[in-house]
């Protein structure tokens, strides 16, 4: 990677590292976020729309052979340049042939309420994330968290997953494939639309080899991270699901997709339509209101 890209990394790691750029860095955790939804959620499964399974992949973009993955979401304003918006991804393929912790699929990608952790975005067992970066030329760059046999974790031994922030970079989305919602004009407003497009490759770290048949993944968008209770005090996020009520059945709804077929799948499409005005804790926010996704899924 030359080194202005690297800059452009760096850049971006240490603000997800240590929040928004008037907070000072603190000392790095690597425990499970606290997140009041620890108790367990029946995941939603939607049915896939049907669509073209023998499309083909332009060349210079993705590994052949891989199912493609193209997820794109809306918010109720501009996109917010320095808010955060993430895509979590959890694999369910068991990593290293014998963890069958992930292959549990009610600890899905959740958000996190209160504060107990350096990562304040992400809870339950995700695997990767994409994040939305503004000074990076390809837009969006993809993460994942290690293992615990590639990064113990002390504070909770017990989960196959370590939560640490940012966790390990594996590299940009594909190129060309990112939305882009800067202003056209100077001065403009942005885009409220964000979306990208990554292929199995991307994820396949810690599938040992192992086919990747079934995600599950969570859209997350807050102004800031959840990692003092001052941030919680000035916090607002959204994620998939109405975030209304943090007692709601579908305030944690991480969506699970088979991707042996192809299909294209929704808020439409799911008994949870996304709605308008559910940010948690308060309304208030429309530049991080989720108000629509979706996710194509293309098999090779």
């Amino acid at each position: 990677m030359g080194l202005w890209v690297r800059g452009f990394v760096d850049s971006w790691v240490n603000r997800l590292r240590y929040g928004t750029r008037s907070q000072q860095p603190t000392n790095p955790q690597t425990c499970k976020p606290t997140n009041l939804l620890s108790y367990k959620l029946p995941l939603l499964f939607l049915a896939a729309v049907a669509a073209d399974s023998c499309a083909k992949f332009p060349p210079g973009g993705g590994v052949a052979g891989a199912t493609r993955l193209s997820f794109q979401f809306t918010t109720a304003a501009s996109i917010d340049p320095n808010s955060i918006y993430v895509v979590a991804i959890r694999v369910l393929t068991p990593p290293e042939g014998s963890d069958p912790g992930l292959s549990d699929p009610t600890e899905g990608p959740s958000p996190v309420v209160t504060t107990g952790s350096q990562n304040g975005i992400v809870a339950g067992l995700p695997t990767h994330y994409v994040v939305f970066v503004p000074t990076d030329p390809n837009l969006y760059q993809v993460f994942r968290f290690p293992l615990q046999s590639e990064a113990p974790n002390p504070s909770d031994p017990t989960t196959p997953i370590n939560l640490i922030w940012p966790g390990r970079y594996v590299g940009e989305v594909i190129q060309g494939s990112g939305i882009d919602p800067t202003p056209t004009t100077p001065g403009g407003p942005y885009g409220q639309t964000l979306g990208f497009t990554i292929d199995t490759s991307y994820l396949s770290q810690l599938t040992n080899g192992q086919p990747i048949q079934i995600i599950q993944f969570n859209i997350l968008t807050m102004n800031v991270r959840a990692t003092t209770s001052n941030n919680v005090a000035n916090r607002v996020m959204d994620a998939i699901g109405d975030q209304s009520s943090v007692a709601g059945n579908t305030f944690n709804n991480p969506i699970q997709i088979n991707l042996t077929t192809s299909g294209t799948y929704s808020d439409q499409t799911s008994s949870v339509p996304e709605r308008q005005n559910d940010t948690f804790p308060s309304a208030n926010y429309p530049p991080i209101d989720l108000t629509s996704w979706q996710l194509t899924v293309t098999p090779p």
